[in-house]
């Protein structure tokens, strides 16, 4: 991999000739992917800056129309409230996206864009978040639409880079006018400190509305594994891979929107004294489980995506551990069917998505 410093200048074009370069299953014949790869070294997908914080006009937040999804889609954003959008899908199915748990106060930037290339616009916000160190600095949160023109929403803390033109980690690899998402995420967990862990690097491609977590890009299994270096200065998008040390098992959650880890019909939901809350819930087999979520798991966040969807509407929310209300509000999803996506914690059920549905 040493010969992959000495070959930057060709890594755009090596990347641009993959097409088609990703294979969930398997590398592409002529796939040429070099390592690591720099945030210089390809250009973000193309996005419209609706909204910047760091404009005057816009500091406060927003409030208008934007052409998004299958139509006009009403966005409000502010200190109070967070973000909530809201439009129809194409048979007139009323939808909703609820952020409140997100601040702006740190800043934010609004996009739009079709990132899945299915003719329908989708929506990309970035929020700021006090943290240092190595946790997130930000929260990307991705609304993309299904051919009904109904939302699906991706939540991820992670650092990224947002410019004028769109974010540097939301990008086309393989040219095909689909984005990717390069996700990298701290883990330390079986360290002796915080210094010894690994950058934890993952691709996710967008179909139709939903994010898959590819297993191999060109000549590569993903993800990639990097120790730690005072020396890295949070140049690369993929940084230089190397095997976790014996023992040492880093991992990162795992936010794909089409990875079902368990469905079935919801039994109960309790409030964990830890503040999350758990779901049970009857298998198709006829088994039980029930869902759990620690207080410090591998999702940043405190909080997962809730998405209820009836005949009349879709309705997304971020639904947060803390809430007091958290009892009340989901006593009322008892008994339907639930599927839920994503794992925040390797070998747990900890979906960061639940989907209901009558």
């Amino acid at each position: 991999m040493d010969e992959g410093y000495s070959a930057m200048k060709i890594i755009v074009s090596a990347i641009l000739s993959l097409a088609p370069g990703i294979d969930s299953q398997g590398p592409t014949p002529n796939a040429s992917f070099h390592l690591p790869l720099n945030r210089t070294q390809i250009s973000a997908f193309p996005l419209m800056l609706l909204a910047n914080g760091n404009n005057r006009e816009h500091r406060e937040g927003i409030d208008g129309e934007f052409q998004i999804g299958a139509g006009k889609a009403k966005v409000s954003i502010s200190r109070d409230e967070g973000a909530s959008i809201s439009g129809q899908g194409k048979g007139g199915k009323a939808w909703e996206v609820k952020l409140k748990n997100l601040s702006i106060g740190l800043g934010y930037q609004l996009y739009s864009g079709d990132l899945d290339k299915n003719g329908l616009v989708d929506l990309v916000l970035v929020t700021y978040t006090a943290a240092n160190g190595f946790l997130p600095w930000s929260i990307l949160s991705i609304i993309t639409f299904d051919s009904q023109g109904l939302p699906v929403l991706f939540c991820d803390g992670q650092d990224v880079e947002a410019k004028e033109e769109g974010i540097a980690q939301i990008v086309d690899l393989d040219g095909d006018g689909k984005a990717e998402l390069i996700a990298t995420h701290y883990d330390n967990d079986d360290g002796k400190d915080k210094w010894d862990g690994y950058y934890i690097a993952d691709i996710y491609r967008v179909e139709e509305a939903q994010w898959r977590r590819l297993n191999r890009y060109g000549n590569y299994s993903f993800p990639v594994y990097t120790h730690y270096s005072s020396e890295d200065k949070g140049e690369h998008l993929i940084r230089k891979p190397e095997k976790p040390a014996p023992g040492r098992r880093p991992s990162a959650p795992d936010f794909s929107t089409t990875l079902l880890v368990a469905s079935g019909k919801i039994m109960d939901v309790i409030r964990q004294k830890n503040g999350f809350a758990s779901f049970k819930v009857r298998t198709s087999k006829g088994g039980v489980v029930r869902t759990f979520r620690e207080v410090w798991d591998k999702c940043y966040q405190d909080d997962f995506v809730l998405t209820i969807d009836t005949r009349e509407k879709r309705q997304i929310s971020l639904l947060a551990g803390h809430e007091e209300t958290i009892d009340l509000d989901l006593q009322t999803v008892k008994f339907r069917n639930a599927k839920f996506y994503g794992n925040c914690v390797p070998g747990k059920l900890s979906p960061n998505l639940v989907w209901i549905t009558k």
